[in-house]
Protein backbone atom coordinates (compact mmCIF):
# COMPACT_ATOMS: atom_id res chain seq x y z
CA UNK A 1 0.00 0.00 0.00
CA UNK A 2 1.33 3.89 -0.96
CA UNK A 3 2.19 5.79 1.99
CA UNK A 4 -0.44 8.98 2.03
CA UNK A 5 0.44 12.28 1.07
CA UNK A 6 -0.59 14.36 4.06
CA UNK A 7 2.13 16.57 5.66
CA UNK A 8 1.93 18.08 9.12
CA UNK A 9 4.95 19.38 10.43
CA UNK A 10 6.70 17.89 13.07
CA UNK A 11 5.89 15.69 16.43
CA UNK A 12 7.98 14.67 19.53
CA UNK A 13 7.72 11.38 19.61
CA UNK A 14 10.37 11.24 22.64
CA UNK A 15 9.30 10.02 26.57
CA UNK A 16 10.18 13.16 27.82
CA UNK A 17 8.28 15.91 25.99
CA UNK A 18 9.04 19.47 27.51
CA UNK A 19 6.96 22.27 27.15
CA UNK A 20 8.12 25.97 27.09
CA UNK A 21 5.85 29.11 26.80
CA UNK A 22 6.99 31.88 24.06
CA UNK A 23 5.19 34.11 21.82
CA UNK A 24 5.15 35.49 18.10
CA UNK A 25 5.70 39.21 17.69
CA UNK A 26 2.93 41.18 16.07
CA UNK A 27 5.42 42.65 13.81
CA UNK A 28 6.14 38.89 12.60
CA UNK A 29 4.19 38.74 9.34
CA UNK A 30 4.40 35.02 8.48
CA UNK A 31 1.59 32.80 9.61
CA UNK A 32 2.46 29.48 11.71
CA UNK A 33 0.96 25.94 12.27
CA UNK A 34 1.35 23.01 14.66
CA UNK A 35 4.09 21.23 13.88
CA UNK A 36 6.41 24.35 12.35
CA UNK A 37 10.11 24.67 13.46
CA UNK A 38 10.68 27.53 15.18
CA UNK A 39 13.48 29.59 16.23
CA UNK A 40 14.41 32.66 18.93
CA UNK A 41 14.44 35.89 17.62
CA UNK A 42 16.88 37.00 20.38
CA UNK A 43 14.90 39.32 22.68
CA UNK A 44 11.52 38.80 24.93
CA UNK A 45 7.84 39.86 25.78
CA UNK A 46 8.02 43.20 27.95
CA UNK A 47 7.78 40.88 31.01
CA UNK A 48 11.33 39.14 30.10
CA UNK A 49 9.62 36.14 30.79
CA UNK A 50 8.15 34.32 27.00
CA UNK A 51 11.17 34.63 24.44
CA UNK A 52 9.95 35.51 21.12
CA UNK A 53 9.76 32.90 18.00
CA UNK A 54 9.62 32.76 14.69
CA UNK A 55 8.91 30.56 11.89
CA UNK A 56 12.42 29.26 10.10
CA UNK A 57 12.79 30.21 7.28
CA UNK A 58 15.97 29.51 5.79
CA UNK A 59 18.60 26.34 6.10
CA UNK A 60 21.44 28.33 8.40
CA UNK A 61 18.17 29.08 10.90
CA UNK A 62 19.24 27.28 14.30
CA UNK A 63 15.58 25.68 15.48
CA UNK A 64 14.66 25.76 18.81
CA UNK A 65 11.46 24.03 19.12
CA UNK A 66 8.02 23.04 17.39
CA UNK A 67 4.92 24.51 17.55
CA UNK A 68 2.73 22.14 20.09
CA UNK A 69 -0.44 24.68 20.51
CA UNK A 70 -1.79 28.46 20.56
CA UNK A 71 -2.81 29.88 23.60
CA UNK A 72 -6.08 32.41 22.86
CA UNK A 73 -5.97 33.91 26.42
CA UNK A 74 -4.02 37.02 26.87
CA UNK A 75 -3.60 37.77 23.43
CA UNK A 76 -4.68 39.24 20.29
CA UNK A 77 -5.06 35.37 18.51
CA UNK A 78 -8.51 35.01 16.75
CA UNK A 79 -10.26 32.42 18.40
CA UNK A 80 -11.27 30.94 15.39
CA UNK A 81 -8.46 30.34 13.79
CA UNK A 82 -6.93 27.09 14.32
CA UNK A 83 -3.21 28.26 13.62
CA UNK A 84 -1.20 32.01 14.37
CA UNK A 85 -2.19 34.67 12.19
CA UNK A 86 0.47 36.66 10.25
CA UNK A 87 1.28 40.05 12.17
CA UNK A 88 -0.41 39.19 15.36
CA UNK A 89 0.92 38.94 18.86
CA UNK A 90 0.15 35.26 19.73
CA UNK A 91 1.30 33.22 22.81
CA UNK A 92 2.03 29.60 21.82
CA UNK A 93 3.61 26.50 23.30
CA UNK A 94 6.64 25.00 22.02
CA UNK A 95 8.35 21.56 22.38
CA UNK A 96 11.67 22.69 22.54
CA UNK A 97 14.36 21.27 20.74
CA UNK A 98 16.85 18.88 23.26
CA UNK A 99 19.62 16.32 22.35
CA UNK A 100 17.93 13.18 22.76
CA UNK A 101 14.31 13.79 21.68
CA UNK A 102 13.16 12.02 18.40
CA UNK A 103 10.80 13.34 16.19
CA UNK A 104 8.21 12.02 13.76
CA UNK A 105 7.89 13.85 10.23
CA UNK A 106 6.78 13.00 6.56
CA UNK A 107 9.31 12.81 3.84
CA UNK A 108 8.48 15.02 0.45
CA UNK A 109 9.89 12.35 -1.82
CA UNK A 110 11.46 8.86 -2.56
CA UNK A 111 12.83 7.41 0.80
CA UNK A 112 15.16 4.17 0.19
CA UNK A 113 16.90 2.22 2.91
CA UNK A 114 20.41 3.89 1.52
CA UNK A 115 18.97 7.33 2.93
CA UNK A 116 18.68 5.99 6.91
CA UNK A 117 21.15 7.80 8.71
CA UNK A 118 21.84 10.67 6.57
CA UNK A 119 21.20 14.05 6.87
CA UNK A 120 18.18 16.11 5.39
CA UNK A 121 16.83 19.59 5.63
CA UNK A 122 13.40 20.41 6.20
CA UNK A 123 11.06 22.36 3.54
CA UNK A 124 10.24 25.69 3.88
CA UNK A 125 6.73 25.94 3.47
CA UNK A 126 3.62 27.82 4.60
CA UNK A 127 0.83 26.24 6.65
CA UNK A 128 -2.72 24.32 5.89
CA UNK A 129 -4.73 27.11 6.58
CA UNK A 130 -7.79 24.38 7.05
CA UNK A 131 -6.15 22.25 9.26
CA UNK A 132 -3.98 24.74 10.90
CA UNK A 133 -1.07 22.29 10.53
CA UNK A 134 2.35 23.32 9.20
CA UNK A 135 3.39 21.99 5.86
CA UNK A 136 6.92 21.22 6.39
CA UNK A 137 8.63 18.10 5.10
CA UNK A 138 11.53 16.61 5.39
CA UNK A 139 13.41 17.30 1.92
CA UNK A 140 14.83 14.24 1.25
CA UNK A 141 16.41 15.79 -1.96
CA UNK A 142 18.76 17.18 0.49
CA UNK A 143 20.31 14.30 1.77
CA UNK A 144 23.57 14.10 2.42
CA UNK A 145 26.49 13.22 5.22
CA UNK A 146 26.92 17.13 5.70
CA UNK A 147 26.91 18.27 9.44
CA UNK A 148 25.39 21.12 8.34
CA UNK A 149 22.24 19.91 7.74
CA UNK A 150 19.29 20.10 10.47
CA UNK A 151 17.79 16.61 10.84
CA UNK A 152 19.44 13.51 11.06
CA UNK A 153 17.50 10.28 9.91
CA UNK A 154 17.03 7.65 12.62
CA UNK A 155 14.67 4.94 10.62
CA UNK A 156 11.44 4.96 9.05
CA UNK A 157 8.42 5.82 11.60
CA UNK A 158 6.86 2.50 12.89
CA UNK A 159 3.19 3.34 12.25
CA UNK A 160 0.89 0.91 10.37
CA UNK A 161 0.82 1.24 6.64
CA UNK A 162 3.87 3.10 6.66
CA UNK A 163 6.96 1.67 4.20
CA UNK A 164 10.39 2.85 2.65
CA UNK A 165 9.49 5.10 -0.89
CA UNK A 166 7.51 8.26 -1.70
CA UNK A 167 5.94 10.12 1.20
CA UNK A 168 7.43 8.22 3.78
CA UNK A 169 7.05 9.04 7.77
CA UNK A 170 10.55 9.19 9.37
CA UNK A 171 11.54 9.69 12.74
CA UNK A 172 14.87 11.71 13.44
CA UNK A 173 16.70 14.21 15.18
CA UNK A 174 17.70 17.66 15.00
CA UNK A 175 21.20 18.07 14.27
CA UNK A 176 21.45 21.73 15.51
CA UNK A 177 19.16 23.34 18.61
CA UNK A 178 19.74 26.74 20.28
CA UNK A 179 20.09 23.93 23.06
CA UNK A 180 22.68 21.91 21.82
CA UNK A 181 25.49 21.71 18.51
CA UNK A 182 25.82 19.57 15.33
CA UNK A 183 26.59 15.81 14.97
CA UNK A 184 27.01 14.17 11.46
CA UNK A 185 25.54 12.35 9.44
CA UNK A 186 27.05 8.44 8.63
Amino acid sequence: MANIDAPRGFTCISDKQPSMRCQFAATDASAAGIGDIVKLTGTSDATGKYPIVAIISAADDVPCGVLKSIIVENSGHDQSKIYREASVKTDVIITPIYEGTVWVGQSNGVVAAADIGLCCDPTFTTLNTSTGMSTMEIDISTKATTLTFAMKILRISQEPDNALGANANLEFKFNESSFYSLTAGV
